[in-house]
């Protein structure tokens, strides 16, 4: 399963604001390309406290192993979900379509919206993926006490 990094902030309809800055004729791709790094963190990410070079530096780090509130590991469970495995189980909607518009300027994802599951407790993170994709919503939630 596929494994990105994500901000550890939610913002809300991240598509819906491309398209708000869309110009005549500009597809949501064009719009990426005019904002640029700086553009599409202050307007669509509303990133208005840290400047890029500042978040790039601690997603390497991250990337790297050096823990991070700012970053967290997603795995990528659908093209519009992904899931967050620390000490909770955390669901996550992500527009994986949208990433790949930017994520060659923004190389970190950000999620719209996220909702708690359950406790991780000592299983493996692959157990659980397992779980989350065999098990029933109710079977899943009872095992991991998020009921």
């Amino acid at each position: 399963m596929e494994q990105i990094i994500i901000r550890n902030a939610l913002v809300k309809c991240v598509s819906s604001s491309l398209t708000y800055e869309m110009r005549d004729e500009e597809t949501q791709s064009d719009t990426v390309r005019r904002l640029g790094k700086e553009g599409l963190l202050t307007k669509i990410f509303k990133e208005d406290k840290r400047t890029y070079n500042d978040l790039f530096e601690e997603y390497q780090a991250f990337q790297n192993g050096t823990p991070s509130d700012s970053f967290l590991h997603m795995y990528l469970i659908s093209s519009r979900a992904g899931v967050v495995l620390g000490a909770h189980i955390t669901l996550y909607r992500f527009d994986f379509e949208v990433y790949t518009l930017y994520k060659n300027l923004v190389p970190w994802g950000y999620a719209e919206g996220c909702k708690y599951l359950g406790d991780t407790w000592w299983e493996k993170d692959e157990e659980i993926l397992f779980n989350l994709q065999h098990m029933s919503v109710v079977e899943f939630l009872e095992q991991y006490k998020g009921l």
